[in-house]
């Protein structure tokens, strides 16, 4: 009878914790010039590669060189939602940097989220 009392107590700990373990999932649009202005933010891209987001006008293409998917993590564990929207968005321009310098590229184009 002890082992059942303490199976049923872990196991409603287990699932009251549960809740907690899951990501908030918050719709947040934040200028992307806020972002890269923001001072708490350490890692940022280097400009040695230029940036276009979606459809804005890029020089002309000399080569393509592919697409990419960047979705690298971040530790948004007690930061605001703003905060770690710019920490999320200067990595990503960050890993894209690395992955077109890596290629060879000047430039990443029709960035898009």
């Amino acid at each position: 009878m002890k082992s059942l009392v303490c199976a049923l107590m872990a196991i409603c700990f287990a699932i009251s914790m549960a809740g907690l373990a899951h990501g908030r999932n918050v719709d947040l649009l934040v200028p992307i010039a806020d972002a890269m202005v923001a001072t708490a933010v350490s890692d940022r891209p280097s400009g040695a590669v230029k940036f276009f987001f979606a459809t804005q006008k890029s020089p002309e293409i000399l080569k393509k060189l592919g697409s990419y998917l960047a979705a690298p993590r971040t530790g948004a564990a007690g930061r605001s939602d703003q905060r770690a929207c710019h920490e999320a968005f200067l990595w990503t321009l960050v890993d894209l940097e690395k992955r077109a310098q890596r290629a060879g590229a000047n430039a990443v184009v029709n960035i898009v989220s």
